[in-house]
């Protein structure tokens, strides 16, 4: 877990975190970063919350949820209506 906190220039501390996702296709390090919690506790359930998204969710070989569509679609692409393939 990645949570760290930053000061504002009125004084105030601020929190965000840093997850790391899948490279990209050419192999490039990708980050989610989230900031601007009031609190540490606020910003580790975010970070929980969006790592579980990430996490559950299926990629395609290239790191995008696009990607996991467009391969679902084509091996669909018989069982399906000609106008869903078009949306």
């Amino acid at each position: 877990m990645a949570v760290y906190n930053y000061r504002l220039a009125n004084g105030q501390t601020r929190w965000f975190f840093i997850i790391d996702l899948p490279p990209d296709v050419n192999g490039r390090r990708r980050q989610h970063k989230r900031q601007g919690f009031p609190n540490q506790a606020a910003a580790l359930k975010a970070e929980q919350d969006a790592q579980a998204a990430y996490g559950g969710a299926d990629l395609g070989a290239d790191g995008t949820g696009a990607a996991e569509l467009e391969s679902w679609l084509n091996e669909r692409e018989l069982d399906v209506q000609e106008t869903t393939l078009s949306n």
